[in-house]
């Protein structure tokens, strides 16, 4: 396969190879995004309906809105009081309770590791979330930690079984 050059002209252009017409053509920052290798007509219109990108340009500046960091896991025992990001802990939704106070219902659950325990808590939910929680099972948590009563706790949290997450690793 013949090597090519990336250089800056008038505008910056990228080598494009199609192998199987045997053409090679000069894109640059204003080609269509459905010319992209895996992207193509219809999911150039999916893109730029939802996300506003239709050029190539446009793509290589969009950014990210926030990166959430999974890679770590924490410990209810290292949360701390003046945290306000997201953190992600790994352990054991145990007791799930509906409590009523006057014309408002909310959904508690005790999430558990090895070293504490904290509250998972739920404003607005439906039957379905809780009969899907899962109890007794090992889950990742992923929100961000408040604290009320003097314990900490999490508003609707992301909740993920370990054996799914597993699955979706990518072995290093």
């Amino acid at each position: 396969m013949p090597q090519f050059l990336i250089f800056w002209n008038e505008k910056f252009q990228i080598p494009a190879i199609f192998p199987k017409l045997g053409l090679v053509f000069q894109m640059t920052l204003d080609t269509s995004i459905e010319y992209v290798k895996g992207i193509g007509p219809e999911r150039a219109k999916l893109i730029k309906g939802v996300l506003g990108l239709s050029t190539v340009e446009d793509m290589l500046n969009f950014y990210p809105l926030r990166y959430l960091d999974k890679s770590k896991v924490y410990k209810v025992s290292q949360l701390q009081e003046e945290s306000s990001q997201e953190i992600q802990l790994k352990g054991k939704i145990t007791q799930v309770q509906e409590i009523q106070t006057g014309k408002t219902k909310r959904l508690s659950a005790k999430f558990n590791d090895e070293t504490g325990s904290m509250d998972l808590v739920w404003f607005q939910y439906s039957k379905w979330l809780k009969e899907q929680l899962p109890i007794n099972r090992e889950v990742y948590i992923f929100g961000k930690i408040n604290i009320f009563n003097r314990q900490f706790s999490m508003p609707h949290p992301e909740i993920e079984a370990v054996e799914k997450k597993k699955k979706r690793a990518i072995p290093g």
